[in-house]
């Protein structure tokens, strides 16, 4: 095994379920998972840095670094999703901006780990950020935690189906091709022959934050010699989903993208038009392709504090209060519901603001 001065990962206190992750993500397989390998654990870890998931003959080594990483990718869908939520919550449209402070200090953590993981530092844990947990708890540390361990096992799938797809290799299939098969094996383990629509979404969003972390790195829609691009990967395992699947695993697949989009440091991507998630997602493929689509607009910084002053900055009280006595009037003046008018004046309002933002954004 290789060792090295690496600090002590958190993750150290999460091992037995890291070990249990593969078998727990699916466990109807679990005995046929532990006859496939031997009869033998498939999983070691290693104290060292750098990106480290590698396939051998009968197991699979994973660095901490990595693992660390991966959790972080985990907390920042995390975020993000939250993030999300709350903005459908107050608004008719949706901005996917990532500019709320908890996702954006989520997105900072994550590209710190990200530089460490690649660029091979030995550094500790940064101190005060947060912590994986298995409190079952409303936490997002939690949930994160969750997240992980599902995202883990899809990983350790993949490395699995090229040890039992692939050993000893066939060099007359071409990588790229090999790493589709390394998917689709991933994917279908854990999906097939599940049912239990909260499982599928949870399994569906770690399979997600898996491919958004193995390549975060990467353009979206660039490919490499030996692997295809992010997105295409994403598409092809959002083929599995249910009609009762499509609407989270789509959000999860679009989330991941817009993550690792602001990991990396590039504009910002703002959502013009609605549709569902699955709609979204192949707008936002057209989007990273230069292809014709009116679902998003790309802006700089610059604009994209526009938008956080302009569009969602404060109103004034006394113009709301103005419109919604005019949106009760027309109602008729009805009794009991004034919170109704209230809020429809903030929506008229922003809606206003946002068409005013989308004009401008267009002309750059």
């Amino acid at each position: 095994m290789l060792e090295s001065h690496m600090p002590s990962s958190p993750l150290v206190d999460l091992e037995r379920y890291i070990y249990a992750a593969p078998f727990a993500s699916a466990p109807a397989k679990a005995k046929e998972l532990w006859e496939a390998l031997s009869h033998e654990h498939p999983l070691v870890m290693v104290h060292q840095p750098g990106f480290w998931f590698r396939a051998y003959e009968k197991h699979v080594e994973v660095s901490y670094a990595s693992l660390d990483t991966l959790w972080w990718a985990a907390y920042c869908y995390t975020m993000l999703s939250a993030n999300r939520t709350s903005q459908q919550q107050q608004t008719e449209f949706t901005s996917l901006i990532l500019e709320a402070p908890a996702a954006r200090d989520a997105i900072d953590r994550y590209r710190w780990f990200l530089h460490r993981l690649h660029e091979e530092r030995d550094a500790p844990w940064p101190a005060g950020a947060p912590k994986p947990t298995i409190i079952e708890d409303d936490s997002p540390e939690h949930y994160a935690t969750e997240f992980f361990l599902v995202a883990l096992a899809w990983v350790l799938h993949h490395e699995f189906g090229h040890l039992l797809l692939h050993r000893p290799i066939d060099t007359s299939i071409p990588t790229k091709v090999r790493e589709w098969q390394a998917d689709a094996h991933a994917t279908r383990w854990l999906l097939d022959g599940t049912a239990d629509p909260p499982v599928r979404r949870k399994l569906f969003v770690g399979a997600c934050i898996a491919l958004g972390f193995l390549g975060a790195r990467r353009p979206p829609t660039e490919e490499s010699y030996t692997h295809p691009s992010p997105y295409d990967r994403l598409e092809c395992i959002l083929q599995n989903a249910t009609p009762e699947d499509e609407e989270p695993a789509y959000a999860a697949a679009l989330d991941v993208l817009l993550t690792n989009w602001a990991v990396n440091g590039n504009d910002t991507w703002l959502q013009a038009d609605d549709g569902n998630f699955k709609e979204l997602f192949f707008a936002f493929g057209r989007a990273l392709r230069k292809e014709t689509q009116d679902t998003w607009v790309r802006i700089d910084a610059q604009a994209g504090l526009l938008y956080e002053h302009f569009v969602r900055g404060t109103i004034d009280e006394a113009d709301q209060r103005q419109l919604a006595y005019i949106l009760w009037e027309e109602r008729g003046r009805p009794l009991g519901s004034p919170e109704h008018d209230w809020y429809q004046a903030e929506r008229m309002f922003r809606q206003c603001r946002w068409s005013i933002f989308l004009k401008e954004a267009e002309k750059q």
